[in-house]
């Protein structure tokens, strides 16, 4: 693996998908995958967990969220909206709602 891809992983992570240099850290040493992943892929997954589903920061980096294809994110996460057992937050986090947690939606068989 170049450097320079090396660099624009974490460049991706970093400023735009606003990760801490921590947890940066945390997640290449629990998914090294994602160096080998095209870094548009990475961001696009962030997006889809943080503004679709609601998903905070620490929660990706905690469940190894960035592991998983982003089809089989969405094939669980629309899964789950149909079944009524998932509903995006609000923007504003006025309202609290029950979702399963992440690591529940990712980890079946």
């Amino acid at each position: 693996m170049r450097q320079r891809d090396l660099d624009g992983t974490v460049r991706v992570l970093r400023d735009k998908c606003l990760f801490t240099a921590q947890q940066v850290t945390e997640i290449l040493h629990r998914c090294p995958f994602v160096l080998r992943e095209d870094p548009g892929e990475l961001e696009y997954k962030f997006q889809y967990a943080y503004f679709r589903m609601g998903v905070r920061h620490a929660d990706v980096v905690r469940t190894d969220f960035l592991q998983y294809s982003i089809v089989k994110i969405r094939q669980r996460h629309t899964f789950l909206e149909r079944l009524g057992r998932y509903q995006t937050p609000d923007k504003k986090g006025q309202t609290q709602v029950p979702n399963p947690p992440l690591k529940d939606i990712l980890r079946v068989s």
